[in-house]
């Protein structure tokens, strides 16, 4: 234990410096770190030395080495307030202080009702007739005491009025003084409201000066022959969306990085649905079969595989994978009679010569093709999570089975050629396994057959490519942020979007026709 009269050296007033360990004497000594001489950290210093002076003598052994990070740890729940006048011809007072004094200039802050007046406390304790017998003042005292100090306050030689329009983002009542004081003076009330206006404006001028400027979304230009020429159908709502997200994914080749080794989510669950429904169809079980349940359900167990050991798995997944084959199979039973074929996680491309001479490549991997009996061709988008709808589709905002229509037009798909590249039908399939297990969303236009919006979803993506061809168009972050699954995207932090979107520098154009 350090002796006393070594802590009472410490005292604020000859401190040099802060105690460390002496390596040779083995005794606590100055590390020469200069403390302020004065003030109020000193103040509160000499405090904490003389509480540590006091119990030096009862307090346990404690090795001169560890002597500093002990004082220090003390001193670590210790607060030191500054004192709230930093001007000699300031004082920051309160109504009853306020009283007491004659000033030239007063400022009454926070006139807004709740603070001026208060608002009533009810006591838990007291009730009204009780606080009445023993003769204690009730709570609406406080509201004359209020008017009182504003009429006495306001009598000063020059007072200014003060309230804040908003507090914690909501706006405020003014105090009932204040309204008072313009029902009754409203010409004089009008008056001083002009005069503020001038201080309103000059605090706003000084605000300004010292903020930096908003800051802007980024607006990256590569060389055009560092821009993509290939992408598959399922990057293109992202890249009418988020350009950027493009552009770190494709030009900087960032690969988005995954939590270690995180719970399985939604996106296990898709996968395991398209894996099943894969192999089903691979398996060559007629959708009538007797066995056909029990077939689909046994090759859902496989594509969970070790997934299928976790609680959470087998109490919720497997229960909603048991609906979704159920209604996959009653949607399959119902069309058997249309369905000549069925191909599954079939993949294609389809390339066209930009406006700038290189080749882009639009590639996709369809979940299902079926060709039916009249010679057409249907498209099924499998989808586990969030779905477009019919019309964000044929708006252009989601534009993946249009365009995989488009390709199937155009040959793209090897061995699956539609009679006369007709399109009889395009449709996602949300599987959920929730009330309903399963819904249909048929993609379809009231007025144009589904050839004419598969064409002009691939010349409209097409003219985007032209666009991003120009090296002077940008990869705007967000341009059409509305619908996303995730609306920051996977690069929000590298685009930094909380800086930009927090002072409103929203991004300028499109980034992208849909």
């Amino acid at each position: 234990v350090p002796p006393p009269e070594m802590v009472a050296n410490l005292r604020a007033d000859n401190i040099d410096g802060f105690l460390a360990p002496d390596p040779v004497n083995q005794r606590a000594v100055y590390d020469g770190v200069g403390l302020p001489p004065a003030g109020a950290d000193a103040e509160e210093l000499g405090r904490f030395l003389d509480e540590l002076a006091d119990a030096a003598a009862s307090a346990d052994p404690i090795a001169p080495r560890s002597f500093p990070g002990v004082v220090e740890a003390l001193m670590a729940g210790r607060t030191v307030r500054p004192r709230r006048d930093r001007h000699p011809r300031l004082r920051i007072l309160g109504p009853l202080e306020a009283r007491l004094i004659s000033v030239d200039r007063i400022v009454l802050g926070g006139l807004n009702d709740g603070v001026w007046p208060p608002a009533p406390q009810s006591d838990a304790w007291i009730n009204r007739p009780l606080r009445a017998e023993l003769g204690l003042a009730q709570p609406e005292r406080r509201i004359g005491l209020s008017a009182h100090d504003f009429c006495q306050l306001l009598g000063a030689r020059e007072a200014v009025l003060t309230r804040a329009a908003k507090a914690g983002g909501a706006p405020t009542i003014p105090s009932r003084w204040l309204q008072r004081t313009a029902d009754v003076a409203p010409a004089d009330y009008a008056a001083a409201e002009a005069r503020g206006a001038r201080y309103a404006v000059l605090g706003e001028r000084l605000d300004d000066a010292g903020r930096d400027p908003p800051a802007r979304p980024p607006e990256p230009r590569p060389a055009r022959e560092l821009r993509p020429t290939r992408l598959s159908v399922t990057a293109v709502e992202t890249w009418l969306r988020d350009p950027y997200s493009i552009y770190a994914r494709h030009v900087l080749r960032l690969e988005e990085l995954g939590s270690v080794g995180p719970a399985p989510g939604p996106a296990e669950l898709g996968d395991v649905v398209h894996a099943a429904l894969e192999a089903f169809l691979a398996s060559g079980v007629a959708m009538d079969d007797t066995a056909a349940r029990e077939a689909l359900l046994r090759l859902g167990r496989e594509a969970f595989g070790d997934l299928a050991e976790r609680d959470e798995v087998r109490l919720m997944w497997l229960p909603r994978f048991e609906r979704i084959a159920d209604w996959t199979l009653a949607f399959e039973r119902g069309r058997n009679a249309q369905v000549t074929t069925r191909h599954a996680e079939r993949t294609g491309a389809f390339a066209f010569p930009t406006v700038a001479g290189r080749e882009f490549t639009l590639n996709v991997r369809a979940d299902r093709i079926d060709l039916l009996a009249d010679g057409s061709a249907v498209l099924i988008d499998y989808k586990t999570g969030r779905a477009a709808t019919a019309r964000q589709a044929l708006a252009g905002f989601a534009p993946q089975l249009p365009l995989e229509g488009a390709i199937l037009r155009e040959g793209g798909f090897e061995g699956i050629a539609p009679k006369a590249g007709a399109l009889g039908g395009m449709m996602l399939l949300r599987l959920t396994g929730r009330d309903p297990a399963g819904e249909i969303i048929d993609i379809r236009h009231k007025t144009e057959p589904l050839e004419a919006v598969a064409d002009e979803a691939l010349k409209r993506f097409r003219q985007v490519v032209d666009r991003f061809e120009n090296p002077d168009e940008p990869y705007r972050s967000l341009s059409h942020p509305q619908f996303l699954s995730r609306p920051e995207g996977p690069y929000a932090h590298l685009a930094r979007v909380k800086e930009w979107s927090a002072t409103g520098g929203a991004a300028e154009g499109d980034g992208g026709e849909a």
